[in-house]
């Protein structure tokens, strides 16, 4: 259905973004080579790409991409993702939650990654993921 409604209407940035995150949400459900996977992942990256210069500000979009990004080790583009994601949806715990990590595992910036997270619990007080990490970082901080 979606490749339908990608020839239909091939520069809608929803479109392109839907199938985009398809294609990463199949990934581990079928049996597949590693070849098939990370060519699904290209074309995927291609896909969000081209939504977002159709509109730069497509949330969706840019959520999925700077997750690409931090899965190929890609950081400092998917921090870039991220922040500007963040402009456009300031309180999103998984996206704080996300920069929080990556600044605390890659950058070892306990304090911007304890903002962040402690910015995702205030939005969402049970984020497991934001818990987890404060607690972390607080643990291994001796706080």
């Amino acid at each position: 259905l979606l490749q339908v409604a990608l020839q239909i209407q091939p520069d809608d940035p929803e479109v392109l973004s839907a199938q985009a995150r398809l294609l990463l949400s199949a990934r581990g459900h079928v049996e597949e080579s590693e070849e098939a996977i990370l060519a699904a992942e290209q074309r995927a990256t291609v896909l969000l790409h081209s939504a977002l210069e159709l509109d730069p500000t497509h949330f969706p979009s840019l959520k999925a991409l700077g997750a690409v990004l931090q899965k190929e080790l890609r950081h400092a583009e998917a921090e870039s993702i991220y922040r500007n994601a963040l402009k456009l949806q300031p309180n999103r715990p998984c996206l704080l939650w996300r920069l929080g990590f990556m600044l605390h595992v890659i950058r070892n910036d306990l304090n911007a990654a304890s903002a962040l997270f402690q910015r995702a619990l205030a939005a969402s007080p049970m984020h497991l993921p934001s818990m987890a990490s404060l607690a972390l970082l607080m643990h291994t901080n001796g706080s």
